[in-house]
């Protein structure tokens, strides 16, 4: 009985090689200037994104600068939108003045370092307003007729982005008509 115990042993050994750091017969192997079909690994973060100075991160600064925007710290929402367990910042940008908001950038932290997901100043934008619903952002945008005065718009088109184990993506995109709420009609930016 010992000896058939000692031969299953050596076949198992003699079967795997016998070198746990060789890679399984299954595994490829990458060669050097092969593509890379997966994202890089994410790193767990080191630090709260809520510590981070999110207006010196010199991509957000430069956009800032280059809309003619503002941004305002206490309009950041914290929320995890990577599905990772981490809070993510969306950051508004405001116009400063009555344009209300006017782009929005995405921030998630990897390891100690933020990276930019998204930054999104869509033509002819203002009154954007971000919500959060679950584990996706909803980007609300209004959509004016020809008529319209600039508080008022017909439409408003609600996009909604979603993680999708790689990216923050737009998941769908709709334009309803804009409810009519006892005679002023709802703007994004009114509803904040």
């Amino acid at each position: 009985m010992t000896g058939c115990i000692a031969l299953a042993a050596l076949a198992l050994v003699a079967c795997n090689g016998g070198d746990d750091d060789q890679p399984s017969p299954t595994s490829q192997p990458t060669r050097p200037g092969s593509p890379v079909t997966t994202p890089p690994p994410r790193y767990t973060p080191s630090i709260d994104i809520r510590e981070i100075d999110i207006a010196s991160l010199p991509e957000v600064a430069s956009a800032i600068e280059e809309s003619g925007g503002a941004y305002v710290q206490t309009d950041v929402i914290y929320a995890d939108l990577t599905d990772d367990g981490f809070d993510d910042a969306i950051v508004p940008v405001s116009s400063g003045g009555t344009l209300g908001n006017i782009g929005f950038f995405v921030l998630t932290m990897n390891g100690s370092e933020p990276d930019l997901l998204i930054t999104e100043f869509p033509r002819e934008a203002s009154g954007l307003s971000l919500t959060i619903e679950g584990e996706k952002l909803v980007l609300i945008q209004p959509v004016p007729g020809p008529d319209d005065p600039e508080c008022c718009p017909s439409f408003l088109r609600r996009s909604v982005y979603a993680w999708n184990g790689n990216a923050l993506a737009v998941e769908d995109v709709t334009t309803e008509p804009n409810p009519d709420a006892g005679g002023a009609k709802f703007t994004p930016s009114a509803g904040q």
